[in-house]
C-alpha cells in the first residue's frame, strides 16, 4: 500500500484495511519499497507514484499478485482546467498524470471513486472498477447542534481547485451577512482566492479567512471547531461531474447542516431534511437565511448530515475488488 496523508486514503482505504484477513503494510509516498518481499504482494497505489516506486514495480512485477491504482479525480481535467494553482497542477502532472504512461503496463486493476469517473477512464489496459467511499462512522453525539445562538457559524471549506465555487459564493455571503447580523462566515483560502474574499465587500468583523491546512490537521481541527451551516456548491464543470460526495463526511465531522448543489454527485446519499439547491444565488441566500432563523429546522438538518453519512457507509462494500 502506497499512500500519503490525504483524504483519499482516509475515505477509501483506511476502513477497508480493518476488514482484511491478511496483513497489510502501509507506506507513504516518500518511503522506500525495495526492503519489501514482493512474493504474492498486492500493491495499491493511492492517486500517485514516484519514479523510484515505479522502477521497483517494474523490477518485481512478475512476482506480485497484482497492482491497483485508486483514482478519485479526473486528474487530466484538473491539470488543463481553470482552477488550481500552477504549483498544484505541476504536482498533479508529475505524480498523477505522467506516471500513468509507465503504470498502465503494470496495473492489474484501476479503482475509481465514481461510475462517472470510471467511464472517463475507460479503455485502460486494466479493468476499471468503482470503489465507493467508506468513511469512519461518527456517533450521533458527535453531531449535537453547536448551540451557538445567537451567533451562527457558516463555513465554506474547499481547496483552490474550487476557484469558481468561491466566486459563486462571494455575492451570496455578502447578501446573507447584510441580511442577518447574527451570522458569521468562515472560509479556507490562500493567495488570490483569499484576496478575493477580502475584496468581496463583506461586513468588517463578520467573516474569517483561514489558511488551508494539511489533511490530518484539517480533520482534527474540523472535528474540534464545529460549524452550523456548511456550504457545498458544485458548479457544472467536467471535473465536478465525476467527483465523489466525500464532502458529506467533512460536513458531518463539523456537526453542521449541509447545503448542496442539486446534482448527481450529491443525490447518491441524499436523505430527508437536507437542502439540495439549484445553482441560483437567490435560492442559496433564501435557504441559508431560512435555516439560520429556525433552530428546530437547523437541528433537524444537522441530524440529516449524520443520516447521510450512515447511508454512505451502508452503500459501500467493505472489501477491496481484488
Amino acid at each position: 500500500m502506497i499512500k500519503g496523508e490525504n483524504p483519499t486514503f482516509s475515505y477509501y482505504i483506511e476502513q477497508r484495511l480493518r476488514h482484511l484477513t491478511v496483513p497489510a503494510i502501509v507506506r507513504s509516498l516518500d518511503d522506500r519499497l525495495d526492503d519489501l518481499s514482493p512474493e504474492g504482494l498486492f500493491v495499491i497505489l493511492v492517486r500517485y507514484a514516484k519514479p523510484t516506486q515505479i522502477r521497483w514495480l517494474k523490477e518485481v512485477r512478475a512476482r506480485l499478485a497484482g497492482v491497483a491504482l485508486l483514482i478519485d479525480d479526473d486528474l487530466r481535467s484538473v491539470v488543463v482546467g481553470p482552477d488550481g494553482s500552477l504549483r498544484y497542477k505541476a504536482n498533479l502532472l508529475r505524480l498523477g498524470v505522467l506516471p500513468l504512461v509507465q503504470l498502465n503496463a503494470l496495473l492489474s486493476h484501476v479503482w475509481t471513486s465514481t461510475g462517472a469517473l470510471a467511464e472517463v477512464l475507460g479503455g485502460q489496459r486494466a479493468e476499471v472498477q468503482v470503489l465507493h467511499p467508506l468513511p469512519p462512522a461518527l456517533r450521533p453525539k458527535d453531531l449535537i447542534p453547536s448551540g451557538r445562538f445567537p451567533t451562527l457559524r457558516i463555513v465554506y471549506h474547499a481547496t483552490g481547485i474550487h476557484r469558481q465555487e468561491h466566486a459563486f459564493l462571494q455575492p451570496i455571503i455578502r447578501r446573507v451577512l447584510n441580511a442577518d447580523p447574527a451570522l458569521h462566515f468562515e472560509v479556507l483560502a490562500d493567495g488570490s482566492i483569499a484576496n478575493g474574499w477580502h475584496n468581496a465587500g463583506l461586513p468588517i468583523g463578520r467573516y474569517t479567512v483561514r489558511k488551508t491546512m494539511r489533511w490530518l490537521e484539517y480533520a482534527t481541527w474540523g472535528h474540534n471547531s464545529g460549524a452550523d451551516i456548511a456550504l457545498n456548491p458544485l458548479l457544472n464543470t467536467k471535473t465536478n461531474k465525476v467527483r465523489a460526495d466525500t464532502k458529506r463526511v467533512d460536513v458531518a465531522r463539523l456537526g453542521a447542516a449541509g447545503l448542496y448543489s442539486r446534482c448527481d454527485v450529491f443525490n447518491r446519499c441524499a436523505v430527508p431534511y437536507e437542502s439540495h439547491l439549484p445553482n441560483d444565488p437567490d435560492a442559496w441566500v433564501s435557504e441559508i437565511l431560512r435555516l439560520a432563523a429556525n433552530e428546530v429546522e437547523l437541528r433537524r438538518a444537522k441530524q440529516a448530515s449524520f443520516k447521510s453519512l450512515e447511508k454512505m457507509i451502508q452503500l459501500a462494500d467493505v472489501n477491496f475488488p481484488f
